[in-house]
Protein backbone atom coordinates (compact mmCIF):
# COMPACT_ATOMS: atom_id res chain seq x y z
CA UNK A 1 0.00 0.00 0.00
CA UNK A 2 1.62 3.62 -1.15
CA UNK A 3 0.16 6.89 0.44
CA UNK A 4 0.67 9.76 -1.74
CA UNK A 5 0.96 13.19 0.10
CA UNK A 6 0.87 16.41 -2.26
CA UNK A 7 3.96 18.95 -1.87
CA UNK A 8 2.78 22.28 -1.97
CA UNK A 9 5.54 23.04 -4.18
CA UNK A 10 4.54 20.54 -6.65
CA UNK A 11 1.88 22.46 -8.18
CA UNK A 12 3.69 25.53 -8.83
CA UNK A 13 7.11 23.96 -9.83
CA UNK A 14 10.66 25.84 -8.24
CA UNK A 15 11.43 28.14 -10.83
CA UNK A 16 7.81 29.71 -10.64
CA UNK A 17 8.31 31.08 -7.84
CA UNK A 18 10.73 33.34 -8.53
CA UNK A 19 8.64 34.54 -11.60
CA UNK A 20 6.82 37.90 -11.58
CA UNK A 21 3.31 38.31 -14.18
CA UNK A 22 4.39 41.55 -15.76
CA UNK A 23 2.03 44.48 -17.75
CA UNK A 24 3.47 44.79 -20.96
CA UNK A 25 3.25 47.69 -23.64
CA UNK A 26 0.69 46.85 -26.12
CA UNK A 27 2.36 48.26 -29.55
CA UNK A 28 6.53 47.98 -28.56
CA UNK A 29 6.18 44.91 -25.84
CA UNK A 30 8.18 46.77 -23.46
CA UNK A 31 7.53 46.78 -19.24
CA UNK A 32 4.71 49.15 -18.10
CA UNK A 33 3.61 50.43 -14.71
CA UNK A 34 -0.09 48.89 -13.92
CA UNK A 35 -1.29 52.02 -13.17
CA UNK A 36 -0.48 53.68 -16.14
CA UNK A 37 -2.42 51.66 -18.23
CA UNK A 38 -0.99 49.16 -21.08
CA UNK A 39 1.01 52.04 -23.80
CA UNK A 40 3.93 53.24 -22.81
CA UNK A 41 5.07 56.56 -22.76
CA UNK A 42 7.36 56.09 -26.52
CA UNK A 43 3.59 54.51 -28.11
CA UNK A 44 1.12 56.58 -26.20
CA UNK A 45 1.38 59.56 -29.12
CA UNK A 46 0.89 56.72 -31.10
CA UNK A 47 -2.64 55.11 -29.58
CA UNK A 48 -4.87 55.70 -32.61
CA UNK A 49 -2.81 53.68 -35.09
CA UNK A 50 -2.43 51.22 -32.63
CA UNK A 51 -6.12 50.47 -32.04
CA UNK A 52 -6.68 50.53 -35.56
CA UNK A 53 -4.05 47.87 -36.31
CA UNK A 54 -5.43 45.72 -33.41
CA UNK A 55 -9.36 46.73 -34.35
CA UNK A 56 -7.94 45.30 -38.23
CA UNK A 57 -6.73 42.29 -37.03
CA UNK A 58 -9.92 41.42 -34.80
CA UNK A 59 -11.94 42.17 -37.77
CA UNK A 60 -9.54 39.69 -40.08
CA UNK A 61 -9.64 37.37 -37.39
CA UNK A 62 -13.72 37.71 -37.60
CA UNK A 63 -13.84 37.04 -41.76
CA UNK A 64 -11.94 34.04 -40.97
CA UNK A 65 -13.97 32.39 -38.48
CA UNK A 66 -16.99 33.69 -40.95
CA UNK A 67 -15.45 32.15 -43.67
CA UNK A 68 -14.57 28.75 -42.37
CA UNK A 69 -18.34 28.40 -40.65
CA UNK A 70 -20.40 28.94 -43.92
CA UNK A 71 -17.88 26.34 -45.20
CA UNK A 72 -18.77 23.95 -42.64
CA UNK A 73 -22.46 25.15 -42.62
CA UNK A 74 -22.09 24.40 -46.20
CA UNK A 75 -20.76 20.99 -45.78
CA UNK A 76 -23.30 19.60 -43.55
CA UNK A 77 -25.76 21.07 -45.10
CA UNK A 78 -27.40 22.88 -42.80
CA UNK A 79 -27.72 27.07 -41.53
CA UNK A 80 -29.77 26.95 -38.36
CA UNK A 81 -29.23 23.65 -36.24
CA UNK A 82 -25.45 23.49 -34.23
CA UNK A 83 -22.85 21.51 -36.33
CA UNK A 84 -21.71 18.34 -34.67
CA UNK A 85 -18.34 17.31 -35.47
CA UNK A 86 -15.94 15.40 -34.13
CA UNK A 87 -12.89 16.74 -36.21
CA UNK A 88 -11.00 13.44 -37.01
CA UNK A 89 -10.69 13.84 -40.65
CA UNK A 90 -13.52 16.17 -41.37
CA UNK A 91 -14.07 18.41 -44.19
CA UNK A 92 -15.01 21.34 -42.26
CA UNK A 93 -11.97 21.99 -40.29
CA UNK A 94 -12.91 21.86 -37.13
CA UNK A 95 -9.22 22.42 -35.39
CA UNK A 96 -8.99 25.34 -37.33
CA UNK A 97 -12.16 27.16 -36.47
CA UNK A 98 -11.09 26.34 -32.87
CA UNK A 99 -8.16 27.90 -33.68
CA UNK A 100 -9.66 31.16 -35.30
CA UNK A 101 -12.00 31.23 -32.54
CA UNK A 102 -8.90 31.48 -29.69
CA UNK A 103 -7.36 34.26 -32.14
CA UNK A 104 -10.36 36.25 -32.03
CA UNK A 105 -10.54 36.07 -28.42
CA UNK A 106 -7.02 36.98 -27.85
CA UNK A 107 -7.75 39.81 -30.49
CA UNK A 108 -10.68 40.83 -28.51
CA UNK A 109 -9.01 41.00 -25.33
CA UNK A 110 -6.25 43.44 -26.37
CA UNK A 111 -8.84 45.84 -28.05
CA UNK A 112 -10.85 45.70 -24.94
CA UNK A 113 -7.71 46.75 -22.87
CA UNK A 114 -7.52 50.51 -25.05
CA UNK A 115 -10.58 51.83 -23.04
CA UNK A 116 -8.84 51.38 -19.87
Amino acid sequence: RKIFIPTPAARKGSLMMFAVKAVTCIGCKAQVNNKDGYLCKHCRPKEAELYLEKLANLREAELRYADLWSAAQRIHGTVHSEIICTGDGCACQFYRRKKVQGDIRRAQEVVDKFGR
